[in-house]
This record gives structure tokens, sequence and C-alpha cells, in this order.
């Protein structure tokens, strides 16, 4: 019974202790340190240093590298934008076709030149008109005129041959027409006449055959008139062209 009462009393006094210490512990845990002690520093008392002034070096241009005398500076690339088409429309090609290289030269056979032209005129100019003082009326210098005959290849045609022909005659101031036959002074069946003025008078005509209808019928004579009382009367003859095939 006492050593029940001792033991008791020996794990009293440890709980005890055991408890005293994690008393202690716990508030040592719970309870902030104390600040710090902060030590002065010294006091340094001296003259403070002065500011020397130093120079600044004047900084010296560096000098750039030649560049060697055949050097050429590569131009930097400039960047162009070039639309691009999406497509393109493929271009026309024109065949180009090989050129015929003859195997021998043909020479052309000489055709045949006819000599003469046939005239397609049924009447032709009978050479030039001849020109002299009027004598085939009594006017004399008084008047100017032409006149001649149609002849075929036996002399001077019949009426019926030359039924609906007439002379023309063509000038810058008149345009004037006779019958082949109108006048026997020139021709007995053929003679014809035209008065162009009444005087002598320096002009140009044309002279011409032409059928009943007006189509010309030989080609067309020039004649000049002088203007001279000696040359006021202008003789001029057709004939039938032989070479004319109707």
């Amino acid at each position: 019974m006492r050593r029940s009462g001792f033991f008791n009393a020996i794990t009293l006094m440890l709980f005890l202790a055991v408890l005293g210490v994690l008393t202690v512990a716990m508030a040592a845990l719970l309870t902030p340190p104390p600040p710090p002690e902060i030590t002065p520093l010294p006091t340094f008392v001296g003259a403070l240093p002065t500011e020397t002034q130093t120079a600044t070096p004047t900084p010296t241009a560096t000098a750039t590298a030649s560049l060697p005398p055949t050097f050429t500076p590569r131009p930097s690339p400039t960047h162009t934008l070039t639309h691009t088409p999406t497509s393109t429309r493929p271009p026309t090609l024109t065949p180009v076709l090989p050129s015929p290289t003859p195997s021998s030269t043909l020479t052309p056979t000489p055709t045949h030149t006819p000599t003469e032209t046939p005239i397609p005129f049924p009447y032709v100019i009978r050479g030039e008109a001849n020109f002299s003082a009027n004598t085939v009326n009594s006017l004399g210098c008084a008047w100017q005129g032409i006149g001649g005959q149609v002849l075929g290849e036996a002399g001077e045609l019949s009426a019926e041959q030359i039924t609906g022909l007439s002379v023309r005659v063509i000038s810058d101031a008149s345009d004037s027409r006779t019958r082949v036959g109108s006048n026997s002074q020139y021709g007995a069946t053929t003679g014809w006449e035209i008065t162009l003025d009444s005087f002598p008078t320096a002009m140009l005509v044309y002279v011409r055959l032409e059928s009943a209808d007006g189509v010309a019928q030989s080609p067309d004579a020039q004649v000049r008139f002088t203007g001279e009382c000696t040359a006021n009367l202008a003789r001029l003859d057709f004939a039938q062209n032989q070479r004319f095939i109707p």
C-alpha cells in the first residue's frame, strides 16, 4: 500500500514536470522575440573630398576605311510587288510554213504580140484636118467653120450607108450637130458643114461621127483654129474602118 502511493507520487511529479516543460515551450513559441538592439554607428567627422575637374578629351574622328578602287557597291535590293495573274491566256501561235524551194526555174514562153490593135469604131479619121481660107461660101473672112465627107473603100459612101449618121462638133463655147449628106459642096452624097463663128477665132474643137441615138461611131479628132483669115476653114474627112467587124 505504501509502495503504490509512492509510485503514484512519482508519476504525478513526472506529469507535473512534463506539463511545466510544455507550458514553457508553448509560452516561448507564442511570445514574440524582443527587438534587436540597435548599435549606433560611429560618427565620422572630416573634410569632404573636393571635386577635381578633369578635362574631357575631345573625340577625334575615326577614319573611315576607303573602298578599293574596283569595288562596286551592290545596290540594296528593292522589293517590288509584282502582280502574278492567276491565269494567262496562251499566246496565239502563228505557224511558220517553210518556203518552197523551186527545183527548177521555168522560162516563160514568149507570147505573140499583135502588130496592130483593132480599132473598135466602124469609122476612123482620114488623115489630119486641112486649113485654108473660106471659099465654100460668100462670107469670106467673116466666117469660120468646118466641113468634110465620109468615104468608103471605093470612094464616097452611098446614101443608104450613111443613114442615121451625124457629125458632132464640141468646143468650150458650143456643141453642134449636123446630118451627114446635108452639104453637097464637100461631097455629093456625104458632105457636111458646121459654122463655128462669124469671124476667125482661135479655138480648139472636138469632132466625131455619131449614130442616130448618139453613140460614137469614130474616135474624137482635135482641130485647132489659129484665128486667121487664111485658116478659117477646116476640112476633115471620115472613112470606113475596113478592119471593123460588126
